[in-house]
C-alpha cells in the first residue's frame, strides 16, 4: 500500500510527541526528592551497619554530665478539694559517703568513751574483802590504793603483787574486777603456829616454816602483841639447814630478820615472808611444846638443838628434828635413872639418840 505524504507527516508528529512525553516523564522521575533521599540513605545505613551502643569505660564523666543539676524530690500534697493539690518545695537528694559515715561513728565512740571514763559510776569507791583475820579490811583497802581510780585502769596481777608485798602475813591474794566498779579481794593469811625469838627480834612462823615479821615491828611500834597460846622458842641462832634455806630465798634479809643488821638497814629492807624453818623443824617444836613444862619457853642452840629448861633446874636438849619420839623415850629413861640414883644433873643431851649423855653440876 502506498503511503500518503500527509499521513507520513502526521505520523511523525505523533511519534515526536510520544517521544517527548516519554523523555519528559523520564527526566522528572529521575530527579529524586529531598525526603526520599534521606529515607533512602537511612535505609542504606541500616542495611550496611547494625546499631551500636557505646559504654564509657573510664570513670571520668563528660563535662555535660558534671554540669547536670542534681535531681530533686518533689512532693505533692493533695488537698480536700477534688483535683486540687499543693506542691511543696523540692528537696535535693543528698548521698552520704563512707568517709563521712566513718567519721560520725568514730566521733560517737570517742564521745562515749570520754563519758564512760569520767563517769562516777565507773570509779572505785570500795572493795569487798574476805579472808582477813589478823589484818583489818580497811588496811587491805588502803594498801590497794585504788580509791577513786577508774575501773578500766586496774590490773589484777599488779594489785595482787602489791598486797603480798605490803602484807607478809598473806600466803595468797586473789583480786577480781567486774563492771561497773566492783572489786573483790580474797586473801589467805598465814596462820602462825609458833613464836620465834632471836636477838631481840620476834617472828611468827607458820606450819610451812615461813617467818612473818610482827605487824607492830613493821609499823614501828614498841609493843609486840603475840597470841598467848603460841609456843615460844628462845633461840641463840638459826638451825644450819634453816639458815641455808633462808639464805637462798632472801640473802639480804637474813641479817635483818635475825637482828644482826643495823637498824637503818632494817628499815630499808623489805621484810616479806620467807622460809625460816623447815616444816620438820616446826613439827618438832610443836611436839616438844606438848612435853615441855607449862609456862616454860623452849630453847634452841645451834650446838645442842631444841630443848627446854625444866623447873628442877637442868637443861634438856634433843638436837634436831629427827627421831623426836625416840629421843623423848631415851630422855625419860635417863631422868628415871638419875632420880633413882638421886643425882641432880645440870644438862641432859639426847642430841644423838645412840650416844646420850648428862652433865652434873660443878
Amino acid at each position: 500500500m502506498a503511503r500518503l505524504p500527509g499521513n507520513d507527516s502526521q505520523s511523525s508528529r505523533r511519534s515526536d510527541q510520544i517521544r517527548a512525553r516519554r523523555s519528559g516523564h523520564t527526566s522528572k522521575a529521575s530527579i529524586p526528592t529531598r525526603k526520599s533521599t534521606r529515607q533512602r540513605a537511612a535505609v542504606q545505613m541500616e542495611r550496611r551497619d547494625p546499631p551500636v551502643m557505646v559504654r564509657a569505660m573510664s570513670a571520668a564523666r563528660p563535662a555535660a554530665a558534671s554540669k547536670r543539676p542534681r535531681t530533686r524530690r518533689r512532693y505533692d500534697v493533695a488537698l480536700n478539694v477534688p483535683g486540687a493539690e499543693i506542691r511543696l518545695p523540692s528537696v535535693p537528694q543528698v548521698s552520704i559517703g563512707w568517709r563521712l559515715l566513718s567519721f560520725v561513728v568514730v566521733a560517737g565512740l570517742a564521745f562515749l568513751l570520754y563519758q564512760v571514763w569520767n563517769s562516777p559510776k565507773y570509779r572505785v569507791s570500795g572493795a569487798e574483802i574476805s579472808g582477813v583475820q589478823r589484818i583489818s579490811a580497811s588496811e587491805v583497802y588502803a594498801a590497794l590504793g585504788i580509791d577513786g581510780e577508774p575501773v578500766f585502769m586496774l590490773n589484777t596481777g599488779e594489785l595482787e603483787a602489791r598486797l603480798l608485798e605490803a602484807f607478809p602475813e598473806f600466803s595468797s591474794a586473789n583480786v577480781s574486777i567486774s563492771l561497773p566498779a566492783n572489786v573483790s579481794v580474797e586473801v589467805t593469811e598465814r596462820v602462825p603456829v609458833l613464836h620465834w625469838k632471836q636477838d631481840g627480834r620476834s617472828l611468827l612462823v607458820d606450819a610451812e616454816g615461813y617467818a612473818v615479821p610482827l605487824r607492830s615491828s613493821l609499823l614501828g611500834l614498841d609493843e609486840t602483841p603475840v597470841p598467848a597460846d603460841l609456843p615460844v622458842v628462845e633461840a641463840s641462832g638459826l638451825p644450819r639447814d634453816s639458815a641455808l634455806l633462808f639464805q637462798e630465798a632472801r640473802p639480804a634479809a637474813l641479817d635483818v630478820i635475825t637482828g644482826s643488821a643495823p637498824a637503818a638497814e632494817a628499815e630499808e629492807e623489805d621484810l616479806t615472808a620467807a622460809p625460816l624453818l623447815t616444816p620438820e623443824m616446826v613439827q618438832a617444836v610443836l611436839l616438844l611444846a606438848q612435853r615441855a613444862p607449862a609456862g616454860q619457853p623452849l630453847v634452841y642452840s645451834p650446838d645442842y638443838g631444841l630443848g627446854w629448861k625444866v623447873p628442877e633446874g637442868w637443861d634438856v636438849y634433843l638436837g634436831n628434828a629427827q627421831d623426836v619420839e625416840m629421843k623423848l623415850h631415851v630422855y625419860d629413861a635417863i631422868v628415871s635413872h638419875l632420880q633413882a640414883q638421886q643425882v641432880q644433873p645440870a644438862l641432859i643431851s639426847v642430841q644423838y639418840v645412840h650416844a646420850p649423855y648428862y652433865r652434873l653440876e660443878n
